[in-house]
């Protein structure tokens, strides 16, 4: 999992060199492709039904080198919905907008790094701290007043989630807490590679048993991308299979 301080679409789509478009294939059919510029931002992203015919086309918009948005297309290029992205003077998101309604809010620190993130339909928000990499190592989320989600199923009002970092980016240790009575919930652990990917995810209950485990391993190209994932059980046993074809600028 790489860390939420990390704002790259590249890198966050586990994704290194200039990669100009990667095309996905689950178990064989191809699922998804995508379209990127060289600073790393996806342009374009096809998303393919089981007749590998596009069932929707989500189109980024961009102003002055900023993300302001995204356009969605259905299965016959007609405009479905759209996102828009409300920009400050530095060219930082400062809100996001689904089809007109104000979905996310956010406020940054002296460093510009998100500080806070409110949810105005729920009254929700998520206030992160980082350490000296811009990796975030705390994020506390604090349920809203209307968070029908929480007031149906349960759960604290706050939790308190702290996160450890390698030098990749990636968290390799994952706790959730209970931020008022500091009872611990949840815990993951991540095993990562030479090559930066996780090849063992550890999912523990508040008490320390399992509740799952996830296993990985990959096949790379000569730009130390993988361009063959497998998914494993605790056996070794290929449960599933994702394959990319990447094409890069240089």
């Amino acid at each position: 999992m790489i860390n939420f301080g990390i704002k790259s679409e590249k890198t966050l789509d586990l994704l290194r060199e200039d990669v100009k478009s990667v095309i996905s294939y689950q178990d064989g059919k191809k699922e998804s492709q995508s379209f990127y510029n060289k600073n790393g931002d996806r342009t374009l992203r096809l998303h393919f039904d089981e007749n590998e015919s596009i069932s929707l086309k989500q189109e980024t918009t961009f102003k002055n080198g900023h993300k302001t948005g995204f356009i969605n297309y259905d299965e016959y290029d007609n405009k479905d919905s759209a996102g828009q992205n409300e920009l400050n003077h530095k060219g930082q998101v400062i809100s996001k907008f689904y089809n007109g309604d104000c979905e996310e809010q956010y406020q940054y620190d002296e460093n510009g790094r998100v500080k806070v993130v409110f949810y105005p339909n729920t009254g929700a928000k998520d206030i992160y701290e980082y350490d000296s990499n811009n990796l975030a190592i705390k994020q506390l989320s604090v349920k809203g007043e209307n968070s029908m989600f929480g007031s149906l199923f349960g759960g604290p009002n706050k939790k308190l989630t702290t996160f450890e970092n390698d030098k990749f980016g990636n968290i390799i240790t994952m706790r959730v807490y209970d931020a008022e009575s500091k009872q611990l919930l949840f815990t993951q652990t991540n095993k990562i590679n030479s090559q930066g990917d996780v090849i063992e995810s550890i999912n523990l209950n508040g008490d320390g048993s399992v509740y799952s485990k996830i296993f990985y391993s990959y096949d790379y190209d000569n730009k130390n991308n993988w361009i063959l994932k497998r998914d494993l059980d605790e056996k070794g046993n290929v449960q599933q299979e994702q394959k990319r074809q990447i094409s890069y600028y240089s």
